[in-house]
């Protein structure tokens, strides 16, 4: 779903997905000390998934309950239920799965190619506690 922002730029809605291997993934780079955590975090990653592999997205914190992502130079705002839930999966403590959605700046017309084309809203699975964000 395509729509455009107030300096008429287009917005692309993405959905991601983090799962517990994509955490795992974040904590051993974590732990090598030899990462740069604004872009090796869980977030970030897989922002970047849906993306291109190529994309280096950024996640700027600004206090505990504010951060945005930094994607194709523009800032996009996170939610604070998001921000907390990557707060405790960084702590290692046990965190469900999380889907989130992101309305992005939309890609350059060389980037379209790579978006992917599948587009959603936050889905909850039965059972599923509320740490599903949206």
């Amino acid at each position: 779903m395509k729509r455009r922002s107030k300096t008429g730029t287009p917005k692309v809605c993405l959905f991601c997905r983090i799962d517990l291997a994509d955490v795992e993934a974040m904590l051993d780079a974590y732990d090598s000390g030899m990462c740069d955590i604004t872009t090796a975090n869980c977030v970030s990653r897989a922002v970047a998934r849906q993306l291109c592999s190529e994309c280096r997205i950024r996640l700027h914190r600004h206090s505990h309950t504010c951060a945005d992502l930094e994607i194709r130079g523009q800032n996009v705002p996170i939610s604070a239920e998001l921000l907390e839930w990557l707060g405790t999966a960084e702590t290692g403590s046990r965190v469900d799965p999380v889907e989130f959605v992101l309305e992005i700046p939309g890609p350059d017309v060389a980037e379209s190619e790579a978006l992917p084309r599948r587009v959603g809203r936050v889905r909850k699975k039965r059972g599923q506690s509320s740490a599903s964000v949206a």
